[in-house]
C-alpha cells in the first residue's frame, strides 16, 4: 500500500520527473530533507551528482516493499507502462529490468552503476519473452510479466524477495 501510494504521488506531478534532487525527493516520499540527504549518495549516479535517477529509486521501493508478490510485480509494471497500454516492448522490458536492478543494488549499498549487470538484462527479456512463446517483436502484456516473474520469484521465498534473489533472477 504504501508502495503504490508512493507511485500515485509521483505520476500526479505536472512532469514525470526522471531526475529529482533533494527538495524535490523530500516532497515525494514525505520525508524531511535532512532524511533524503542521507539515502541521495546511494541512488546518485555518479554519487558526487546532486540528483537521483527516479526511476532506480521507485521501482526499488516496489520491489523490496512488504506485500504480495504479484502486487508488486504488478506495479513494477504500471510504473513502467508510461502509455497505460497494458504492454511493453522488449525495449522497455530491458529499461524496466535495469532500473530495477540498479535500484535493487543501491538499497543494498553496491554502486548503482554496475556495468556487468546490463549484460545479463537482454538473456533475461528473451527468457520472459520465451516464457509466453512471445517474439520479440511483440509486446509482453502485463499478466504475462507478472505470471513470468512471480514464476521466477516465487521458489524464492514467502513472496518477500531480497534484493540478493531479486538479482539473482535478473
Amino acid at each position: 500500500p504504501q508502495a503504490r501510494a508512493l507511485v500515485e504521488r509521483f505520476y500526479r506531478k505536472p512532469r514525470l520527473p526522471f531526475a529529482v534532487n533533494a527538495s524535490e525527493l523530500s516532497e515525494l516520499v514525505g520525508l524531511e530533507r535532512w532524511e533524503v540527504e542521507q539515502v541521495l549518495p546511494a541512488f546518485a549516479s555518479p554519487p558526487w551528482m546532486p540528483v537521483i535517477n527516479t526511476m532506480n529509486l521507485i521501482l526499488a521501493i516496489c520491489a523490496l516493499a512488504d506485500g504480495d508478490l504479484s502486487d508488486k510485480l504488478q506495479l513494477m509494471f504500471q510504473v513502467y507502462d508510461f502509455n497505460k497500454r497494458g504492454a511493453l516492448t522488449a525495449d522497455e522490458l530491458a529499461l524496466l529490468l535495469h532500473h530495477i536492478a540498479h535500484g535493487v543494488l543501491a538499497v543494498g549499498g553496491f554502486t548503482p552503476a554496475h556495468p556487468q549487470l546490463d549484460l545479463y538484462t537482454e538473456p533475461v527479456v528473451l527468457l520472459a519473452f520465451k516464457h509466453h512463446d512471445l517474439a520479440l517483436d511483440s509486446v509482453i502484456q502485463e499478466a504475462h510479466f507478472v505470471s513470468w516473474g512471480t514464476a521466477r520469484l516465487a521458489p524464492l521465498g514467502d513472496g518477500n524477495a531480497s534484493y540478493a534473489a531479486i538479482l539473482q533472477c535478473l
